[in-house]
């Protein structure tokens, strides 16, 4: 009765495929996903050889056709069996929730895949990373922007050795021009002081130095400290005043050294597109309210500079390590392995 059943199933299926067009090979192949389909569910109980012959197809050609057939129970089109590397459906959901999730809508990719390292909520490598990001089409979008090619920068090799000192300028929605004036740290990146105001002046940066240099005792170190600014006038006057009787060596970028001052212009960069152009501000308050979070967050957010670190842990003492992850990546992977060769795929049985 079941094979009777198959054969009736198999001759219907036939007849309606050669009766579409006279080129019997041309409508065979463009319904091969539905004449492997029909093998599969009939082989084990016609056999598999005759089904083949009432197809009139080769068993090479019925391999050849189930391979190319695209897997719908994977994101890359794949079968997990013969393609076991692959994401499993888990990791991918888990990309997926974190990329969607409100409290990272506003960090970028890499950060969100530091993240994802830390808490072991999923191990994979960076470019497997945005392949699958982009596959989700919850990549970022960034405003426009132009970007300039930089050489290596100049680098310390321990926190509070070299200081950066910007100014930046964001207008909320009224249209006020509010001045971000930023210090931060060349080793870990961290934000050490910030002033936002409605005038320009040096006094702002002075006051930002001033609080650094009292609260981590910069006049017990031995070098001087280095602090790089730009030529502005932001950074002269009270600056310069506080300056000649501390243990601080102001370096003009471009002009003392060759090197610009990108480190803190990235800085600026990161606060800007991460935290202010997302949000609806209208004035200067809910600006500084903003700034206030933005600075903590910043400075509690994993980055691929510091292979995964936060500036808060490399400012106090923690080592970035490239390495860091690559066991736990490891070990992932083959677990990936090993659970994509039990899945049950729908295609490829």
């Amino acid at each position: 009765m079941q094979a009777a059943k198959a054969l009736y199933y198999i001759f219907t299926l036939y007849q309606s495929l050669i009766c579409k067009l006279n080129n019997q090979k041309k409508v065979f192949f463009e319904s091969k996903e539905l004449i492997v389909d029909s093998i599969d569910r009939t082989k084990n109980i016609l056999g598999f050889d005759r089904v083949l012959k009432t197809f009139n197809i080769t068993s090479q050609t019925y391999y050849y056709w189930k391979n190319k057939i695209q897997c719908k129970d994977s994101l890359l089109n794949l079968c997990k069996i013969r393609h076991p590397l692959q994401l499993t459906n888990k990791e991918v959901t888990k990309i997926k929730s974190c990329l969607t999730d409100k409290q990272y809508l506003n960090w970028s990719l890499s950060s969100v895949y530091c993240k994802m390292l830390r808490d072991k909520t999923a191990s994979m490598g960076l470019v497997t990373f945005y392949k699958y990001a982009n596959l989700l089409k919850l990549t970022r979008q960034k405003p426009p922007h132009r970007r300039k090619k930089h050489k290596t920068g100049i680098r310390a090799e321990k926190p509070l050795q070299i200081l950066h000192a910007d100014l930046t300028i964001f207008r909320p929605h009224d249209n006020t021009k509010v001045y971000i004036y930023f210090i931060a740290d060349n080793f870990s990146r961290k934000i050490l002081a910030w002033k936002a105001s409605l005038k320009y002046s040096a006094k702002y940066t002075f006051d930002n130095l001033k609080e650094i240099y009292e609260k981590y005792k910069l006049q017990t170190f031995n070098p001087e400290i280095e602090f790089m600014v730009d030529d502005g006038s932001e950074n002269k006057a009270e600056v310069d005043t506080f300056i000649e009787n501390s243990k601080i060596n102001k370096v003009i970028a471009q002009k003392d050294v060759i090197f610009s001052n990108s480190m803190i212009e990235a800085v600026n960069k990161r606060i800007k597109y991460d935290f202010l152009f997302h949000a609806e501000i209208q004035n200067f308050d809910q600006t500084v309210k903003q700034l206030e979070k933005a600075v903590t967050e910043y400075n509690d957010k994993p980055y691929l500079p510091l292979h995964g670190l936060t500036p808060n842990e490399v400012f106090e003492g923690q080592l970035p390590d490239k390495t860091i992850f690559s066991k736990q990546i490891s070990e992932a992977r083959q677990q990936r392995i090993a659970e994509n060769r039990k899945y049950q795929c729908s295609n490829h049985k």
